[in-house]
């Protein structure tokens, strides 16, 4: 073993890590899912975007959400978000707030609310946070939540597609549909499917499909000892991003971007890349038993997302393989993996229950890799893709498209698991896509037999999110 931690990734990638009677080894691979199975799909679209096998849930409907798109982040984005007790069934609301408190008003107001010694009721929070979007002239935000395994319309529904709508379109034509609200309609569908197949973003359609929530498809062997190990790899806050305000320990994994992190990295990619390690944020002692977990965690978050239906990383490797006549592996595209986890506050002895502010994540792929798949689709005889390809840029024009040239998002992938005894204590989360009108349950209601973790893609580039 060498003397740097370059030396050392041939071992990580191989799994050959020094064994320990009190250090954990790799995880275990993992199973699928029982309520997972996969569908073959031969269309001339599913050839194109590479989505042949497509994840199915055998237990459960697709609900497609569709919201005509509204640009929240110059209004709410440097406000803190607040979930809201004693919210109506079925929707969340939340309190944008705190732009005008002082630190000193500010630290009171999360003392009493986290505080184990004398907490607030659910009646005066409420009063509380209302009082205080009163003083900011905003007022809270009601969204419908989305929760996997609950029933909507009749139908238990495992899996979710959230559809941003050009604001002057109508969906209504679409078969079936059912408006929820002045800007929002769903469909309930049998079964899963690519992006182009959704009904109302294909030929002639209005919609682009900038997230997908639902029921996780491994089971995770993933131990306390595994997490404990990370823990202690990472002990401080690894990453400061430029452009989130953000709660919480983030680590960042992946070739170091100054434009994107700072703080304690590692690499899951190709043992040739250069590998950047801080010393004063990372027990290097532990490097090299914490990177097979990790290598694990990215493989195993690359296989949900790339057979879900997302189309935007098939095209990246169906282009490459056209122009460089060679594969390149999804790992290889977008290697980035961040672990996060609550913010623990020392005054409190307890974790932080506030939020991040709205933000929108830059992931757009190499502008070479970007250039080929614009090549790629042009090239296509297939006007379904060339038209949702334009629809993107249509209503992302100053996400989809720089002043010099086009840019391709890339999608995020998250996994949430609860480890902590989910009888303890009730956690309230959510993921609020705020410029999609709706919100994905985190909350410790899993896991379960059903509901074992739960995970999103999520196109980042394109959409606001904050989690609450």
């Amino acid at each position: 073993m060498g003397p740097s931690p370059d030396r050392w990734c041939m071992s990580w990638l191989n799994n050959n890590v020094p064994r320990k009677d009190n250090l954990v080894g790799p995880p275990c691979a993992s199973n699928h899912h029982h309520n997972i199975s996969y569908s073959i799909h031969k269309s001339k679209n599913a050839l194109l975007c590479g989505t042949e096998k497509i994840i199915q849930y055998k237990e459960g409907k697709t609900l497609v959400f569709y919201s005509k798109h509204q640009s929240r982040t110059k209004h709410f984005g440097h406000y803190k978000w607040a979930s809201m007790p004693l919210s109506p069934p079925g929707r969340q609301d939340f309190a944008l707030d705190f732009a005008l408190l002082t630190k000193t008003q500010y630290d009171r107001l999360r003392l009493h609310t986290c505080t184990l010694v004398e907490p607030m009721s659910n009646e005066d929070l409420r009063i509380e946070l209302e009082d205080l979007m009163m003083m900011t002239s905003v007022s809270p935000i009601s969204m419908p939540i989305l929760r996997c395994g609950a029933s909507y319309l009749g139908h238990r529904v495992h899996n979710f597609i959230i559809v941003v709508l050009d604001p002057q379109s109508c969906i209504s034509t679409v078969p079936n549909v059912v408006q929820m609200s002045k800007d929002s309609f769903c469909l309930v569908m049998d079964v899963n499917c690519n992006d182009i197949a959704v009904p109302g973003c294909g030929s002639g359609g209005c919609g682009v499909v900038v997230g997908r929530f639902g029921t996780y498809s491994r089971t995770s062997p993933l131990t306390m000892g595994h997490l404990d190990i990370l823990d202690a790899t990472f002990p401080t806050d690894g990453l400061s991003r430029r452009c989130t305000e953000h709660y919480g320990k983030f680590y960042m994994c992946s070739k170091r971007q100054s434009k994107m992190s700072s703080g304690s990295l590692c690499q899951v990619g190709k043992p040739t890349c250069h590998f950047y390690s801080n010393e004063n944020t990372m027990n290097m002692s532990l490097v090299n038993f914490a990177q097979p977990i990790l290598h694990f965690l990215a493989n195993e978050a690359i296989q949900h997302r790339d057979g879900h239906g997302q189309i935007q990383m098939e095209l990246v490797r169906n282009a490459f393989k056209r122009f460089m006549g060679k594969t390149i592996r999804s790992l290889n595209i977008a290697p980035r993996i961040i672990l996060t986890e609550w913010k623990f506050n020392s005054q409190l002895q307890a974790d932080d229950s506030f939020s991040n502010c709205e933000h929108i994540e830059n992931d757009e792929c190499m502008p070479y890799l970007a250039n080929m798949v614009f090549d790629f689709v042009e090239e296509s005889t297939n006007e379904d893709v060339k038209e949702y390809s334009r629809r993107i840029i249509q209503i992302f024009p100053d996400r989809a498209k720089s002043s010099a040239r086009p840019m391709f998002q890339c999608p995020t992938t998250c996994v949430w698991m609860h480890t902590g005894d989910s009888c303890k204590y009730e956690s309230t989360q959510f993921l609020a896509l705020s410029e999609s009108c709706c919100c994905w349950d985190l909350s410790n209601y899993f896991p379960n037999e059903i509901v074992p973790q739960v995970a999103c893609t999520l196109m980042a580039g394109l959409g606001d999110h904050v989690t609450t």
